[in-house]
């Protein structure tokens, strides 16, 4: 007895050295170089995890206070990060791209959402309920919302009608803001228009509009779509600080990832998106890693349509802790 006893006293004892060695070798995360970083936001679904790194403590965890703005899109997001108001921006990979194109040192630090793989999508080209069209061809000569020209939905729709066969600038587009999209579709002053949740959600669920296509799924699966951004001089002065940033962004898109329930909770605290509705949505691919190959596709369809005057090499504009 004495034998077996010493063997497993031992044999713990082993255990907890070899815990103790493993633990030495795994090295201790950097103390971020500031303890207080701002972000600029928007308030939609897929950047809900951030509203929930803050309220369950993760950038706390990590050494950080995070001061969220809310903004209206990344036409104010990336001159607030070129003017050094906020250190950490949300927006779509187009506006980033053409920011960097134009001379100034954006970096992605981080993806946010990306369009899914296989359905259901997220966002989709709607039409009236009772609307004669089937295809893309209907829309040849017509009228189509976008939120905005020269923007990730107007590329894409672009790309999608050439897919489709139809010639784009046959289409003429007109910018209206997300909030208003199915009243005009509804109302005749549009034949189509892109939308996202909860106004297409909501629009479905009223009877006004139909799912005529789902064109991002349809051109470009898996592509990354919206996407944190910051300055890059300033994440190679505190790369620390930008690694901590995204270890406590990327934890809480793991439980979002993880735990629907969970997802939807705090999603509907931060939009104050009605539960009912929110039940009703469908929810966008939350991520932290770049596609690369799907990024330099986005920017080489940019370069076709006409947004960038040169090619561009989208690997310089990713940065480590997005890949």
């Amino acid at each position: 007895m004495r034998r077996t006893s010493l063997a497993v006293g031992l044999g713990i004892w082993s255990l907890v050295v070899a815990l103790l060695v493993s633990s030495a070798c795994v090295p201790a995360a950097k103390k971020p170089e500031v303890s207080q970083v701002k972000a600029g936001i928007m308030v939609v679904e897929n950047v809900s995890p951030l509203y929930a790194a803050e309220k369950l403590g993760y950038f706390k965890d990590e050494g950080l206070q995070v001061e969220q703005t809310t903004l209206g899109g990344g036409a104010e997001i990336l001159p607030g990060i070129v003017a050094g108001k906020i250190n950490f921006g949300y927006s779509n990979v187009v506006s980033v791209l053409q920011a960097r194109s134009q001379g100034f040192d954006m970096s992605i630090i981080s993806s946010s959402f990306a369009v899914p793989t296989s359905p259901p999508d997220v966002n989709s080209l709607m039409v009236k309920a009772d609307s004669p069209f089937k295809s893309a061809q209907d829309l040849a000569g017509k009228r189509m919302a976008v939120n905005n020209i020269n923007n990730l939905p107007w590329v894409l729709m672009r790309a999608w009608l050439k897919k489709n066969g139809v010639d784009p600038n046959t289409v003429t587009f007109r910018e209206v803001p997300l909030p208003q999209t199915a009243d005009a579709i509804a109302n005749g002053q549009v034949e189509a228009g892109y939308m996202v949740p909860p106004f297409s959600t909501a629009a479905l669920q009223q009877g006004k509009l139909k799912v005529l296509a789902n064109p991002d799924m349809d051109f470009q699966p898996g592509m990354d779509f919206g996407v944190f951004a910051a300055s890059e001089k300033w994440v190679k002065e505190n790369p620390a600080a930008t690694a901590a940033f995204v270890r406590a962004y990327s934890r809480a898109t793991d439980l979002f990832n993880k735990d629907l329930a969970e997802r939807k909770k705090y999603t509907a605290e931060n939009t104050k998106i009605e539960p009912a509705l929110m039940d009703k949505m469908t929810l966008g691919v939350l991520r932290v890693k770049i596609d690369a190959a799907a990024l330099q596709k986005t920017a080489d369809l940019m370069l076709e349509h006409g947004l960038l005057k040169e090619k561009m090499d989208v690997s310089k504009a990713i940065w480590d802790t997005a890949k």
